[in-house]
Order: structure tokens, then C-alpha cells, then sequence
């Protein structure tokens, strides 16, 4: 891994828990070594105890140990799942990481909405639409999809995929407002995701999110949620497409 030259966010918490649950000890620094000498009838004999100091890892140096010991297990992607079909997205207990480098949006959302969404808090969200070379024009395969990077943990369920049901741009403002995660088809609202076509971005605009200039990122993500679902338009052709709900440990600058 690349040398991370400025943090934007970490996610101390998840760091931390991921430290401890993937076995990445602390580092130990000897401070002193007590001695004595004991009188018994065999003799003399000396005794030494050695006191040490545990020293929090550097951050980054916990960041990149994390990377090596899920990359080791095979729990690391290193490029973003483009169908909900992918093989190497089976639904399990074990959580799916991926390390890629993106072009991504930063969208803020305050806490006070009017309308249907009034937040429970300020969200702050990163939004990263398909690769061009990944979209499908056929109407039976959706491909390519769009990665919506929510600095807000909603909950520490499993990865999970929906098809024909609530997509994963609908589950983010659902998390935003209180709600459960993710909700029966026909509690949807199509503007967040279906029959609309138009960037993810643009759907969030509407209804009061502020955006940033594209950024290039480097970004370490837990994979939570990804459907089907997203109506999206490239070059204004309308298309279907995935999106991805991701919780990241981390993000930074991409080198």
C-alpha cells in the first residue's frame, strides 16, 4: 500500500474493533528489569522480572497491518463489485472489505429537512458513480455501480444484496432519518432511487444536500448493502444500474 500522505476521515471506532477482532497486538517497549537474588540450599539464585509499556500502534501503521491481514484472509476486494451477481459476494456472517481508488463526491446533509427526510443528525456522505466501461445497455443486466461511502454507521448488520426492492441510495437516507435500514418496496420513494434518471447526487440535491467538487479518494469500506435498484443516466442514455451501500474505516488522499 501506497504511503497515505493526508486523512480526510477515519473511523477510530471500526479501526479499533477491527484491531482487536483480526488480532493486531499492540506494540510492547521494555521499561525496566527488577533483579534479586534468593539464598536457598541449592544456592544463590537470581530472579529477573522485566516490565513493559504497551504503545498504541501509529495509525497508519494499524491501517496498513489491517489491509495486510484482510487481503491474507481473502477478505479484501480490490476492485468495487459490479453486479449483484458477482461470485465473490456471497452474503455470510464475514464481513467483505474493498481498497480501491475513486473519484467520489462529498455530499452534506443537515439535520433540520423539511419534507419527508429530517435527519436525526448532520450526514456526511461520498458518492462515486459507475465506471463508464462497466454499464450495460441490455435491459435484463444491470451492471456498473454506483458506491455511496456513508460516514455514519448505521448498524454492524452483515452484508446483505436486495433485488427489486429498496435500493441502497433509498437505505442511506432511511438510516439518515431513523428509520430501519432497509424497507418494504412500497414504503420506497422513487425519487431516491427508481424512475428517476439522473445522478445520485443530483436526487440528494434535491432534497437539501450540499455537494462538493469530484475528489480523488483512497478508500478502505466494509461492504453493508447493494441492489439492483438505481436509475442512473450516462450521456443521456437512461439506464439501470447497482449501488452499494459502504461504511469506510478510512479515507484519504488518493496518491
Amino acid at each position: 500500500m501506497k504511503e497515505l500522505s493526508h486523512y480526510i476521515y477515519v473511523n477510530r471506532p471500526a479501526i479499533d474493533q477491527f484491531s482487536a477482532a483480526l488480532g493486531i497486538k499492540e506494540r510492547r517497549r521494555l521499561a525496566k528489569v527488577l533483579s534479586k537474588v534468593t539464598v536457598s540450599l541449592l544456592g544463590l539464585k537470581l530472579e529477573t522480572n522485566r516490565e513493559y509499556i504497551y504503545v498504541e500502534r501509529p495509525l497508519h501503521d494499524r491501517i496498513e497491518e489491517i489491509i495486510a491481514v484482510l487481503r491474507s484472509d481473502g477478505l479484501l476486494l480490490t476492485e468495487r463489485p459490479s453486479s449483484v451477481h458477482d461470485a465473490a459476494l456471497e452474503p455470510g456472517d464475514r464481513p467483505i472489505f474493498c481498497l480501491e481508488d475513486v473519484t467520489a463526491v462529498k455530499v452534506f446533509l443537515p439535520k433540520h429537512q423539511t419534507g419527508r427526510y429530517i435527519g436525526n443528525g448532520d450526514l456526511s456522505a461520498w458518492i462515486a458513480e459507475p465506471e463508464p466501461s462497466e454499464l450495460s445497455a441490455d435491459p435484463q443486466d444491470y451492471r456498473g455501480t454506483v458506491l455511496i461511502l456513508s460516514q455514519t454507521s448505521f448498524d454492524d448488520e452483515p452484508y446483505q444484496i436486495g433485488i427489486s426492492g429498496c435500493s441502497a441510495l433509498q437505505a442511506l437516507l432511511n438510516g439518515h432519518t431513523g428509520l430501519g435500514l432497509i424497507l418494504e418496496p412500497w414504503m420506497r420513494v422513487p425519487a431516491i432511487g427508481n424512475y428517476v434518471f439522473e445522478s445520485p447526487t443530483r436526487k440528494l440535491e434535491r432534497i437539501g444536500g450540499i455537494c462538493s467538487l469530484p475528489r480523488r479518494i483512497r478508500v478502505l469500506y466494509r461492504l453493508r448493502y447493494m441492489t439492483d435498484e438505481q436509475d442512473f443516466s450516462h450521456n443521456g442514455k437512461p439506464l439501470r444500474v447497482c449501488d452499494l451501500l459502504a461504511y469506510p474505516l478510512f479515507i484519504s488522499s488518493a496518491q
